[in-house]
Formats: structure tokens, C-alpha cells, sequence
């Protein structure tokens, strides 16, 4: 990663991150008709400031073993910055309805309006987000494997751990998995999200995963964050085995695609690469593809993949990111057909940023391969 798109990305995110909080508090203090330099507002400007700096240092903290010891701060942070951008989007939304409406008494009980609503749905978002993954099912047919007969694999994605996540979440997701009893289990990307040392006993945890053919894992764009070395010591220490850009059998009937994350271009591991991860693949059996971003499925199953795994989205977790999400991705959330082929994009079983979710849920996915020798034909 070049120094110049370093300092680009920097100053980019910076200008975003003090715009946002600048809009924010000037839509607050001119809704609630307060003076730019009265006590009010200085006392408004000092704790945005704080509660920003807040999320910022939280954001490093998470990835050092402080952690353990600041996780009220954390996620307070978390928290502080889930609600500020809700609060941006319903106060741009708010701007332009001002253009028509401009009375005193809709700026102020607009603006009051807009912070309830922004805190409400933190409030709610964060509940809504706490504890473990629900556990999502999903049948896909298929010829490729016999009448009667069936093939389950579970997805995990975007767990993002670091030194905020504790061993008893990430045990009950283990816990979990292994009640499905998993022919395989498939992790597609950001697993990782901090230079652990020691990885608390999140190495223990993930080992007792119970699968039938193993634990398989791709990388996402986290992972290249972090570092591949951190990403591959876990992997080693769990006994998971990672797909770069390589496949593997798993039974008689199901072939396994690992494809690099994008973030992996020009690097040593490389970017995505389907040819070369799909070279000496049967492709009459059943073919599932790990690929972290949910694109390139109409490629992908042209070439014979009959369901490709993803995550990246989140499902957006919160406004307006969950909208955004649904204008870049064609699939950007649960399961799509096309042809004979599928494509399911998680809602990832951790959360990113704020630990919010609002429209969405973190989830674990099970999915049953069913053999159904009409199953092309529909």
C-alpha cells in the first residue's frame, strides 16, 4: 500500500468524519434556536468533540489488550458514532424539507424529532444486536447429489474479532455450529480484526468447532488490514484451512472454491483469482464458492458454480448504510437464484463499527444441500 494512497485515504476519511459531526451539531443548534456562542453551545461543541475523539481511540484501543479493561468505553464509542450517523442522515433529510418548510415551530419540533429518533433507533439497534447470532436455515436443491440424499454446510462471516469480543459470544457461536452436527464449515472472511497475541482463547474456541470434513476460511479485506501473519497463526492454532485461491473435495459430491479477497491485489497472496482456484475442479459434482464480496455471481455461474457464499455487507446494520448497500450489490443480503446456480449473502455473524443492527440480525447459516434429481428443471 503506497504512501500517497495512505495519506489520501486519511485526509478523505478525516474530512468525512469532521464534516459529518460538524453538520450534525450545527443542524442541532440552529434547530433548538441555540446562540454559536452561548454556554449551550459550547457545552454541545466539547462533548461532540469528546464522544468523536471517543470512538477514534476506541477503534484503537479494540485492537491492543487495554481492551479487556475499557470495553464500557468501546462501545460506548460505538455506540456514539452508530447514532451520529442515523442523526446525519435524518438531518440531511430534514435540510431539503426545510427548503419548503420554514416556520420556527417545524425547525425546532423537526430537529427535536430527528435526535429522538436517531437515539431511539441506537437504543434499539443495539439490543437488537447483542447477544448470539440467530441461527438462519436454507435448503438448496440439487441433481448432483442423489434422491434422498443431503450435504450440510454452515456459514460464519465477519466476525471481526479483537480484544472487545469476549470468549463466551464467540463460544456461543461455537456451541452453536456444532449442534447442526456440519458436514463442513466455511468461514468467508474478516474473521480477524486486530493484532491479538494470544488471541484471548479464541484459538480454543474456534478449534472445538465439530465438523465432519473441517473448517475452511477465505480471506477478506480485514484480513490484509491486520495482516496475513496474524490471520494465518489463527488459522494454524485452530486448525483452520485456508483457501488462497485453491479447492478442495469434501465427500463425493462437493467440491469447496476459496477465492482471495480483492484487498489481496498486488500483494503476495494475490486478488481474486477464479481460474486458477477452480482449476481441477469437478464440476459435476456440487460446487460452492467462497468469495468474500457478493459479486461476480453472474460469471461464477456460467462457469459452473451452483452456489457461491458471501458476506462484506453486514446487510448494512444501520441507516443509511443498509440502503447503501442495496444501491452497490446486486445481492446484498440473503438467498438469490439464477439459473440453477445460488448465491447467499450473509448478514455476517459479528457486527463492524457501531454494534448496532436495525433491520438485520447477526446470524450463523445452515445449509442443506438436498439431492433432487428434478431439481434443474424447476
Amino acid at each position: 500500500m503506497s504512501l500517497i494512497y495512505i495519506v489520501v485515504f486519511l485526509t478523505i476519511a478525516s474530512a468525512t468524519y469532521l464534516g459529518t459531526h460538524y453538520f450534525v451539531y450545527r443542524s442541532v443548534v440552529a434547530g433548538f434556536g441555540v446562540k454559536r456562542n452561548s454556554r449551550a453551545a459550547r457545552t454541545i461543541r466539547i462533548s461532540f468533540l469528546a464522544a468523536g475523539l471517543l470512538f477514534i481511540a476506541g477503534e484503537f484501543i479494540s485492537r491492543t489488550p487495554a481492551a479487556i479493561y475499557l470495553k464500557t468505553a468501546i462501545i460506548a464509542g460505538g455506540l456514539w458514532i452508530g447514532c451520529l450517523t442515523m442523526a446525519f442522515f435524518f438531518f440531511l433529510m430534514r435540510a431539503a424539507v426545510l427548503l419548503f418548510l420554514k416556520s420556527d415551530g417545524f425547525k425546532y419540533y423537526s430537529a427535536a424529532a430527528t435526535v429522538f429518533l436517531s437515539v431511539g433507533l441506537g437504543v434499539f439497534g443495539a439490543i437488537n444486536a447483542s447477544g448470539p447470532p440467530i441461527m438462519r436455515e436454507i435448503t438448496v436443491e440439487t441433481d448432483k447429489l442423489s434422491d434422498g440424499k443431503s450435504f450440510k454446510i454452515v456459514q460464519i462471516s465477519d466476525l471481526h474479532l479483537n480484544y472487545a469480543k469476549t470468549d463466551a459470544w464467540l463460544a456461543s457461536v461455537r456451541d452453536k455450529i456444532n449442534l447442526t452436527g456440519p458436514d463442513a464449515v466455511v468461514i468467508t472472511g474478516d474473521i480477524i480484526d486486530a493484532r491479538l497475541r494470544g488471541f484471548n482463547n479464541f484459538c480454543e474456541i474456534l478449534g472445538g468447532i465439530e465438523s465432519k470434513y473441517g473448517v475452511f476460511a477465505i480471506t477478506g479485506n480485514h484480513e490484509y488490514y491486520v495482516g496475513l501473519e496474524k490471520f494465518e497463526a489463527l488459522a494454524a492454532a485452530a486448525g483452520i484451512k485456508i483457501l488462497y485461491n485453491k479447492n478442495i473435495s469434501v465427500g463425493k459430491s462437493v467440491a469447496i472454491i476459496g477465492m482471495n479477497d480483492d484487498e489481496g491485489a498486488g500483494m503476495a497472496s494475490g486478488g481474486p483469482d477464479f481460474a486458477g482456484a477452480a482449476k481441477g475442479v469437478d464440476f459435476s459434482k456440487f460446487v460452492v464458492l467462497l468469495y468474500h464480496r457478493p459479486t461476480g455471481f453472474a460469471a461464477h455461474s456460467d462457469a459452473g458454480v451452483d452456489l457461491q457464499l458471501s458476506g462484506h455487507t453486514h446487510a448494512g446494520q444501520i441507516p443509511p448504510a443498509d440502503i447503501m448497500v442495496r444501491l452497490i450489490y446486486k445481492y446484498p443480503y440473503g438467498l438469490y437464484r439464477r439459473g440453477v446456480s445460488n448465491i447467499y449473502t450473509t448478514s455476517g455473524t459479528g457486527t463492524w463499527g457501531p454494534p448496532m443492527r436495525i433491520f438485520s440480525k447477526s446470524e450463523i447459516v445452515a445449509i442443506t444441500i438436498k439431492g433432487n434429481s428434478g431439481a434443474n428443471s424447476k
